[in-house]
């Protein structure tokens, strides 16, 4: 049976037809997506409001309202996101803070004789030298004092370690008040303690052992025991002595001169000469 050509002709029309359709709807379609992919886009990047997600999309518009519930949650994420940074930020400043401060205070600590508040030997040994080497350098006098507390012992055995270290705290309290801004004042241990006087005359340094000695001569005339604490104090000074050019050879002619001064006290005291007794 033999199709005739009109039908043919038909189907072929029709044929045409509908793929010309189907092809003008698919470039509508390519359209309609790529506004909306564009629309997204610009959303996204924060260059379009969600709000205003409102031009037609043809058959895609029944997606506008989801894609904006979308747009929103992905909105209130970012922004949940960003201050959540804001307070570990400011969490960890805070944490940062607290431990340059604790970190500060470690330092002080370690630098500081805990019972009297001065420099502790460590801190000697890292800046004595390099002090000694400045005033060479700039040919400025220095002058250094080695401080001992005669009968310190006895006191302890007398009154107990409670009031040996009462004793310490109000000296290095006294050294503290007494000496310059650009003085150094050290505790070495025990009931020794040492003072750095830079460009200071011996004169100076003279002056300073003299008040000091009164002063804790004051201090301990209430104290109920056989012989009261005394100061015993030696001096030495910077390119004095031919072999006194170094911090460790001013601590040694200190040290030679403060046993110098116990031993002359000692003599005194053996001879008959007046003892400094508890009345």
């Amino acid at each position: 049976m033999r199709v005739p050509v009109s039908v043919l002709a038909l189907i072929a029309v029709t044929g045409a037809s509908l793929i010309g359709g189907a092809i003008v709807h698919l470039h509508q379609w390519k359209r309609q997506v790529g506004r909306m992919r564009e629309a997204l886009e610009h959303a996204l990047e924060g260059q379009l409001l969600i709000e205003e997600l409102e031009q037609p999309f043809g058959g895609l518009s029944p997606l506008r309202p989801v894609l904006q519930e979308l747009l929103q949650e992905r909105r209130q994420q970012r922004s949940e996101i960003s201050r959540l940074h804001l307070e570990i930020d400011r969490r960890v400043a805070k944490r940062t803070d607290a431990l340059e401060r604790l970190i500060g205070k470690l330092r002080a600590q370690a630098t500081r004789d805990v019972l009297t508040g001065l420099y502790n030997r460590r801190m000697l040994d890292q800046c004595l030298n390099e002090l000694v080497s400045r005033c060479t350098q700039d040919r400025t006098p220095l002058c250094l004092l080695m401080i001992d507390i005669d009968d310190f012992k006895l006191l302890n055995d007398t009154l107990g370690h409670a009031a040996g270290d009462t004793l310490l705290r109000a000296i290095g309290q006294l050294i503290r008040s007494s000496i310059r801004q650009q003085d150094l004042a050290f505790r070495c241990g025990g009931d020794e303690f040492l003072v750095v006087l830079p460009q200071s005359p011996k004169a100076h340094g003279e002056g300073l052992a003299r008040r000091l000695s009164d002063l804790v001569d004051g201090l301990v005339k209430t104290l109920t025991v056989a012989r009261r604490p005394r100061l015993c104090i030696g001096i030495s000074m910077l390119g004095e002595l031919p072999t006194v050019n170094s911090g460790q050879e001013l601590i040694k002619e200190a040290d030679r001169q403060l046993y110098a001064a116990k031993s002359a006290r000692k003599a005194i005291l053996k001879e008959g000469g007046p003892q400094d007794r508890a009345a």
